[in-house]
């Protein structure tokens, strides 16, 4: 297995080319930033998170370098990993809750727990 370096700086964005499959290099202090890299030669900013109601590794798109550039894409990973986003979560949680549980009590104690747990 290969171990691939993490990008730290703008100019080993610069260095990476195209080549003929899609890769991606993780970014140093990016908490789940990564860079991906087209066969077209587009790099685009991602960011990789678990879904925590599914469970499932998930991509969103934060933006395009080099119109976004590396400290706007660690600020951009920093805020997704911020308390508004667990609490999205939460809310996502809870409304697939109320979907398969028969009592609008339990979710209601639910939601109370959760709440309370992590705050507003």
């Amino acid at each position: 297995m290969t171990t691939q370096q993490q990008i730290s700086q703008d100019r080993q964005i610069r260095a990476l080319h195209a080549t003929a499959a899609v890769y991606e290099r993780a970014v140093s202090g990016g908490k789940g930033l990564r860079l991906r890299v087209s066969p077209t030669g587009r790099k685009v900013w991602m960011y990789r998170y678990r879904n925590r109601v599914s469970g499932a590794l998930e991509l969103m798109v934060l933006g395009v370098y080099p119109e976004m550039g590396l400290a706007d894409a660690r600020l951009a990973a920093l805020q997704m990993n911020g308390p508004h986003l667990r609490s999205g979560y939460v809310d996502e949680y809870l409304n697939e809750a109320s979907n398969t549980l028969k009592s609008w009590r339990v979710v209601d104690h639910l939601r109370k727990c959760v709440v309370a747990e992590i705050g507003d």
